[in-house]
């Protein structure tokens, strides 16, 4: 994903459990407390057009399977 994002110049965080896992993979004393394969991804795009052409392209990359339903909006 990260050379699509970077082709369309999206900005993009690494959420949830892997993110807090990461962070505490920085005190040797803590333990990973991942209980789920997923990745969660926080995504910033410009518009509705910005957005098709995302979803396209991770299609057109087998990197992700879309749905054609709903997607949240967060302002």
């Amino acid at each position: 994903m990260v050379p699509v994002f970077a082709a369309l110049e999206i900005d993009y965080y690494v959420v949830g459990a892997v993110a807090r896992d990461i962070h505490l993979s920085a005190d040797a004393n803590s333990i990973a407390l991942r209980k789920t394969n997923d990745v969660d991804l926080a995504i910033l795009v410009n518009d509705d057009v910005q957005f098709k052409q995302l979803k396209q392209a991770g299609r057109n990359r087998a990197l992700f399977t879309a749905s054609d339903g709903e997607h949240q909006t967060v302002l």
